[in-house]
């Protein structure tokens, strides 16, 4: 809060966060989705899983904690018992899978679980178009927030409100419009 006119729409921060924002608007512009190429394509236990993920989305999610964790095993098993993404081949996950949980990892953290199911389910059988598309979305989206919050040119509210927005648009686009017609 701005302590001259008590606004939460404050734009200026202290030294430290100021810091921690350029930071992470310098990530945000910069991210690269890893291509569907660099995702294992061998089978992975849970644990390396978790491990590759982990350290793939730790730029992005800085402000976690060690027991906040972007990913565990019980959600990924969840996800399965859900039909978020398919079953694992035996006990190992492939590249299909790693595609899957990229993207449930990304929506999860704007949708609700069931409207990512839904949003995935979309693509049909083809995850590597799906995950081409995602990958590319994903880029410009965070580009151009990043770029917002390197220039200054938003506050924590203004973002708050947009991302509701946001996804409220997205939950009807998904209710309103059948699957041959949606386009990621």
């Amino acid at each position: 809060m701005d302590k001259q006119n008590n606004s939460v729409t404050t734009r200026a921060a202290e030294p430290e966060t100021a810091t921690e924002a350029n930071a992470l608007a310098q990530r945000m512009k910069t991210y690269e989705p890893l291509p569907w190429d660099k995702l294992p394509d061998l089978g992975l236990y849970m644990d390396q899983v978790i491990t590759f993920l982990e350290r793939h989305l730790a730029c992005l999610h800085p402000c976690r904690g060690p027991k906040d964790r972007v990913l565990t095993p019980a959600m990924i098993n969840n996800y399965v018992k859900q039909r978020v993404i398919p079953r694992p081949n035996g006990k190992k996950y492939d590249r299909e899978h790693m595609a899957a949980l990229l993207m449930v990892c990304a929506l999860k953290q704007v949708l609700p679980i069931d409207a990512v199911t839904r949003l995935i389910s979309l693509c049909g059988d083809d995850t590597h178009a799906c995950y081409e598309a995602f990958c590319t979305q994903q880029r410009s989206a965070l580009e151009r927030a990043g770029d917002l919050l390197m220039r200054c040119e938003t506050t924590a509210l203004q973002c708050a409100l947009e991302a509701g927005a946001q996804c409220l648009a997205a939950e009807a686009l998904l209710v309103r419009r059948e699957p041959e017609e949606q386009n990621l």
